[in-house]
């Protein structure tokens, strides 16, 4: 009897783990080791995970019920994943949810998705293409942050800003497209994308953060869009050393030096950061020379008292001779 009813009970649950699992969200990927992945962040689903499996070089994780958030740290750092489909059922992709997966290659994004959060693919150093679906209506600070193999990004006409530091430290980025419908780009965009070699920033973006194209080293040619008014930062060309063509609307205005008050244009700046010497995000390259003028000027004299102190020290005779007073 006792048997019969532990039989039953097995059945039972089993029979509700099919269902389940045939009604639920399913999640396909693979790893570098051929073993099913250590989810450290379960909480990060807004399903519960049933069974996570590695059978015939794929992983499956099964949800009890539809799944619609991958949320913060999801996936964080689980280095042996090399690629992941994403299921229909999702929205949102959370904070920092791949970031730390080193190996990944690849990954679908469904056309269900309308956010990605910050640094939500933050250093996924073998991440090479991605595209960003239609649906897609806002892109977080960082999310593509230090991914150093990404050699092509496709943004969709869905996506209104890119926020700061989106694509910061992507070494193998070589193009971008930016469709009309980006209104901003923020702070360290494009920061330290040393393969990108030219930019085209469309009419409909009206103001760009500081340091955004900082350190591109290969950059050669950026066009702005007339609909630009506002470049909220110093240094925007700092570091980029092969920058030849600029073309900016008339009239804008990159920002006022703290100290003397002077309006710079960009071209003005791009010169002053390539060609004479040095500026800071306050002060203007001409303000900060004089401060290195009058620093070498004391530096001098103060060499000169103290060796004129020595010299009379070791010769008093000569120097009243000479009418030399000490200092």
């Amino acid at each position: 009897m006792k048997k019969s009813i532990f039989l039953a009970v097995i059945i039972s649950l089993m029979f509700v783990l099919w269902i389940s699992c045939s009604n639920g969200s399913v999640i396909h990927y693979t790893t570098n080791d051929e073993e099913s992945l250590e989810l450290s962040y379960k909480d990060a689903f807004d399903a519960t995970v049933l069974l996570n499996t590695y059978r015939n070089g794929q992983g499956s994780i099964f949800f009890f019920g539809n799944l619609t958030s991958i949320g913060e740290k999801a996936f964080y750092s689980c280095t042996s994943l090399t690629s992941i489909t994403i299921p229909d059922s999702v929205t949102s992709i959370g904070s920092g949810a791949f970031s730390g997966c080193t190996s990944l290659t690849s990954i679908t994004i469904p056309d269900s998705v309308t956010s990605l959060g910050e640094c939500a693919f933050w250093i996924c150093t073998s991440l090479t293409s991605v595209t960003i679906p239609d649906s897609i209506t806002s892109i977080g600070e960082c999310a593509f942050e230090g991914c150093h193999s990404l050699t092509s990004v496709t943004i969709p006409d869905s996506v209104t800003s890119i926020g700061c530091g989106v694509f910061s430290g992507c070494t193998s980025l070589t193009s971008i497209t930016i469709p009309d419908s980006v209104t901003s780009i923020g702070n360290y965009a494009f920061y330290e994308c040393t393969s990108l070699t030219s930019v085209t920033i469309p009419n409909s973006v009206t103001s760009i953060g500081k340091e955004v194209f900082a350190k591109c080293s290969s950059l050669s040619r950026v066009h702005f869009g007339c609909g630009l008014h506002d470049i909220g930062g110093s240094n925007i060309f700092e570091g980029c050393k092969q920058l030849s063509s600029v073309y900016i609307p008339y009239g804008v205005t990159l920002w006022k030096c703290q100290r003397c008050g002077k309006s710079y244009s960009i071209v003005d700046r791009i010169y002053h950061e390539n060609f004479n010497y040095r500026s800071n995000d306050n002060e203007c390259a001409e303000c900060v020379l004089a401060d290195d003028i009058e620093r070498e000027r004391a530096w001098w004299q103060e060499r000169i008292k103290v060796a004129r102190n020595k010299w009379v020290d070791t010769n008093p005779i000569e120097a009243q001779m000479r009418g030399i007073e000490r200092f």
